[in-house]
């Protein structure tokens, strides 16, 4: 899974902008049952304790030269239960 934060234009129901590509290169680059986050979305959910955010080296991928990016997974307490 890819995820990415920021405005986007919702037309006819598509959706553009600039996440959506993020997103979508996020997710290309995601390992299986992986889910890949942006920095702007990591920034917004680094201090929920719900989440766990772990920086991976910037991607290289079509239109972004140097994209970063962290995992995104649960607390390790959480899936100790």
């Amino acid at each position: 899974v890819g995820m990415a934060y920021g405005e986007v234009l919702n037309r006819h129901g598509d959706v553009f902008g600039e996440p959506v590509n993020i997103a979508s290169r996020l997710c290309g680059s995601a390992r299986p049952g992986t889910i890949l986050v942006d920095s702007p979305l990591a920034d917004q959910i680094v201090d929920d304790e719900q989440f766990r955010i772990r920086p991976i080296s910037p991607l290289s991928v079509r239109g972004y030269r140097r994209l970063k990016a962290s995992t995104l997974g649960r607390p390790r307490a959480a899936r100790d239960h």
